[in-house]
């Protein structure tokens, strides 16, 4: 259907559910960071290297990461950006 549902209501795999969404990966091994940037960009997202205030995510895959993420995040959050983080050893 388009928006992520089939008419029954069961989970429509075929919509790219990160499109048009764009990541930051902070992860402590460029294997680690590869890896997930190619998860993000099969379901449609872009990654970069620089967080903007067009930035969705910042996805942590290093725990050190964190308290800089946050900094980084703050200022274009402040102009009024939705920088989400999240942090992939949260995960189930």
């Amino acid at each position: 259907m388009g928006n992520g549902t089939t008419k029954k209501g069961a989970p429509d795999w075929s919509t790219l559910r990160l499109l048009g969404k764009t990541f930051v990966v902070v992860a402590k091994q460029g294997y680690q960071k590869r890896v997930l940037a190619e998860q993000i960009a099969k379901e449609g997202g872009r990654v970069v290297d620089d967080v903007t205030e067009k930035t969705n995510y910042i996805v942590l895959h290093d725990p050190r990461g964190m308290p800089a993420a946050v900094k980084t995040a703050e200022k274009p959050n402040k102009k009024g950006a939705n920088i989400a983080i999240i942090d992939t050893a949260d995960r189930a």
